[in-house]
């Protein structure tokens, strides 16, 4: 998206938030801060999300 100057503007999420509504294991996670928080400032945050998600969804199940 552009903003009035022609830059990249961030992007708002709105789609999503309806794609992850349609996916069998899609999660959102909402990090605090801007684009760049899951490298930065939210990284612990976004890291253990992610790590969360992986032992859900891959994790061996036991019958």
């Amino acid at each position: 998206m552009k903003t009035e100057r022609g830059r990249e503007a961030a992007y708002d999420g709105r789609g999503t938030e309806w794609a992850t509504a349609t996916g069998p294991t899609a999660e959102v996670v909402h990090l605090t801060g801007r684009h760049y928080a899951p490298f930065l400032e939210s990284h612990e945050q976004a890291v253990a999300a992610e790590l969360s998600f992986l032992e859900k969804h891959l994790a061996p199940r036991v019958p």
